[in-house]
């Protein structure tokens, strides 16, 4: 198996096209090319020669993750950061009945 750092020397170029193309919502593509290479380094173990070139694998691990931050980007702009609940809300409600207390809407 090659060497990470080798693989990701040799496909940069494939990195910024994969980037520049997808524009995403909050991500430049020197960002993106960033967030793609860092995925490439968390799975590259998970490449087998039997079943698709490098080219093909990096590809496909990279449109996968810009899909998923696609969806990130559009459930925040749904939900906003209701999905990180801080320490000092929860601290307004109520354990009694799971009601948010008076306090809350002052």
């Amino acid at each position: 198996m090659e060497d990470c750092n080798v693989l990701l020397i040799k496909y940069k170029k494939l990195f910024e096209f994969l980037a520049k193309k997808a524009q995403v919502p909050g991500y430049d593509w020197e960002d993106l090319q960033q967030e793609l290479m860092l995925h490439f380094f968390k799975n590259f173990k998970k490449y087998s020669s039997q079943k698709s070139s490098w080219k093909t694998f990096i590809t496909r691990i990279s449109n996968n993750k810009i899909k998923d931050l696609k969806r990130f980007v559009n459930s925040k702009k749904r939900f906003g950061d209701f999905h990180h609940l801080s320490i000092s809300f929860l601290e307004q409600i109520d354990p009694q009945n799971y009601l948010l207390s008076k306090s809350f809407f002052l």
